[in-house]
């Protein structure tokens, strides 16, 4: 027969060890759950990256195709076709990676309540007199106080 690992302990230690191996295996869970998260922005981060600088090199290179252009009309026509074009990609790739902000919406204003007859009062019930005391009264224990 095999001994379990807390069959020495007492019933308080194998229920707080138990307690303890929960907590263990929740944050291992939470652990797996927080590092799965963490590379999946990793990779986002480098994607990001990665367009961020393309942008960079893109718009620092515009002046230097600007002066290479000089005044040729077909040049300065193609460069301004190819930059166009490259625009409406990175507007593209921007509009696709925003997350749109939710519109707030106004709180609603409660209603106003309906009239209505008056909430009826019970007739039937007996009249109460303040000077009777509400709970009865032991003149022997009282005289004891």
């Amino acid at each position: 027969m095999t001994r379990h690992k807390y069959d020495d302990r007492t019933p308080a230690e194998k229920f707080t060890m138990s307690l303890i191996e929960g907590c263990l295996e929740a944050i291992y869970a939470m652990e797996k759950k927080i590092m799965s998260k963490l590379e999946d922005l990793v990779a986002q981060v480098h994607t990001n990256t990665t367009v961020v600088q393309s942008a960079i090199t893109l718009i620092n290179g515009i002046s230097d195709r600007i002066k290479a252009a000089g005044t040729d009309p077909d040049a300065l026509a193609a460069l301004t076709d190819e930059l166009d074009q490259q625009d409406q990609l990175l507007g593209a790739a921007v509009a696709a990676n925003t997350v749109a902000q939710p519109v707030p919406t106004p709180p609603v204003a409660p209603a106003d309540p309906v009239p209505g007859p008056a909430t009826p009062v019970a007739t039937d019930a007996p009249a109460i007199d303040p000077t009777t005391p509400a709970v009865p009264v032991d003149p022997a224990a009282s005289a004891a106080l």
